[in-house]
């Protein structure tokens, strides 16, 4: 018996509800649907039937919907009203791209929470990041992404918990790059072409690299503190190197220069600076000198 016409409003309370669902006509009935409590089960039978509901409320979406139920469910429920706890969900296999399905309709999304994992294959980031509660556990892979997306994690940091993915270089504007590697573990940094304030931004954060996790060649002067020396020196792969003016260095800052000698590129030593008995290690940086710098007595 097909149910023909009129409104019914159905809910889990009501003993066969799936039944009268199924037997609905999608032309003339007009079908509400509570689907407050409702587990997998019961959601499935709702995207099954999809085309006979004219109206969702009180939907909570799980990793046990596939992206094509969860693309049905949305497509009918109240405006930001649904709740999504994205743990679990992914961007493929036997599921489909869940995640990409809720960022598709976040219109209809009230809240996001749960374990979120974040690559730069999600459409809408902005708007995606925006319903992800400051609870979510929400991590980053921004492997591929462009200075845009980059600039959206960091407008809406606040919301993220970790970012993996980034080689972090002078390229990356200072705000980018100080508030992403306070998120990051395990990073990657090239010094190649990076000033002194990015030098200096990034010694202070070093346990946010991986061991050796410091590349390419530091231009150090005497604005880099010794301190910061002898972090960026302990943070460096075995191929990074190091060129320096070392016009002003303080004898500590000489002495953390000689102590990195075979880093030094050649002719990488220029300016003007003193050598004495107490320059431990002179005698190695010495050969890296460039010809014409002045070695004071």
């Amino acid at each position: 018996m097909l149910f023909r016409s009129g409104t019914v409003e159905l809910r889990s309370a009501i003993t066969g509800w799936e039944s009268l669902l199924a037997r609905a006509s999608a032309a003339n009935a007009t079908v509400s649907v509570v689907a407050s409590g409702m587990l997998h089960a019961d959601l499935a039978v709702i995207a099954t039937n999809i085309g006979r509901v004219d109206s969702v409320s009180g939907l909570r979406l799980t990793s046990a919907e596939s992206a094509a139920e969860l693309a049905a469910l949305l497509s009918k429920s109240a405006s930001a009203n649904a709740v999504v706890v994205a743990s679990g969900m992914g961007y493929s296999g036997a599921a489909g791209d869940q995640l990409n399905a809720v960022a598709g309709a976040l219109a209809k999304v009230a809240s996001i929470d749960g374990n979120v994992s974040i690559t730069n294959a999600l459409a809408n980031l902005e708007a995606f990041l925006g319903k992800c509660l400051v609870g979510a556990n929400v991590s980053v892979d921004a492997t591929g992404m462009n200075g845009t997306k980059l600039t959206i994690i960091v407008n809406l940091e606040l919301k993220v918990d970790s970012v993996s993915g980034i080689t972090f270089d002078g390229l990356l504007p200072m705000t980018q790059f100080v508030s992403l590697l306070d998120r990051t573990n395990g990073a990657a940094a090239d010094a190649t072409g990076m000033d002194v304030a990015y030098l200096n931004a990034l010694a202070t954060r070093t346990s946010h690299l991986a061991a050796g996790g410091l590349g390419g060649k530091a231009s150090l002067t005497k604005d880099v503190p010794n301190a910061n020396m002898v972090l960026l020196f302990a943070a460096m792969s075995n191929a990074a190197t190091v060129e320096a003016v070392a016009t002003g260095m303080d004898i500590d800052q000489l002495k953390s220069l000689a102590g990195q000698s075979g880093r030094i590129v050649a002719d990488g030593v220029t300016g003007t600076f003193g050598i004495s008995s107490a320059l431990v290690g002179w005698q190695g940086m010495l050969p890296k000198v460039a010809e014409g710098t002045e070695q004071a007595p």
